[in-house]
């Protein structure tokens, strides 16, 4: 027969096990998430950007913005709001020769399907409107992503831009282990 301390011996072995274990799987999840780098600041202000069939769609938080919004949002930095300010200024110039390119080549179309005699120089001077403005398009959409590239990296404020993130990380070394705070 089996004493009672042997007994009780038995019943503390499992209790013992999953004490072990917890303070096992503690230990490693401080140590696996020591050396994940911590950084102390993250910037959530970005704006986001969609390709589109003529252009760009800009959203931040969840929101699309319009043009003007964006131009808004940007005022906070002078060098994206110039550079976003030249491809709004383009994208209009591109605007306007390919509306009047297309008037010019769509009333030819428009007189020779009524019965009447088109005059094709006009189409053809249409053309080459449109034709100058698919360049001026590709421009402004160029600066326009150059303008939220520079916004988006930005410092953040209230810190200088040439430091470095903060950094935490656990050091383990012969005589001991610890957390370490890079900045």
């Amino acid at each position: 027969m089996k004493s009672t301390m042997q007994v009780r011996e038995m019943q503390e072995t499992p209790n013992q096990m999953l004490h072990f274990t917890r303070r096992l799987f503690f230990i490693l999840s401080l140590v696996a998430f020591g050396f994940a780098p911590c950084f102390s600041q993250e910037q959530v202000d970005t704006i986001s950007m969609q390709k589109l069939f003529s252009g760009y769609a800009f959203s931040q938080n969840g929101e699309r913005l319009n043009t003007n919004q964006v131009s808004d949002v940007l005022t906070s930095n002078p060098e994206a709001y110039e550079k976003y300010e030249d491809a709004c200024s383009l994208g209009l110039a591109a605007g306007l020769l390919s509306s009047a390119g297309g008037f010019l080549i769509g009333w030819p179309i428009g007189t020779a399907i009524g019965g009447g005699e088109p005059n094709w120089n006009l189409a053809l001077i249409g053309t080459g409107l449109v034709a100058v403005s698919l360049p001026l398009s590709r421009g402004s959409n160029k600066r326009a992503v150059q303008a939220i590239d520079i916004f988006n990296n930005q410092p953040l404020p209230n810190s200088p831009a040439d430091t470095k993130l903060n950094k935490l990380s656990m050091s383990v070394q012969g005589n001991g282990a610890g957390f370490i705070l890079r900045f």
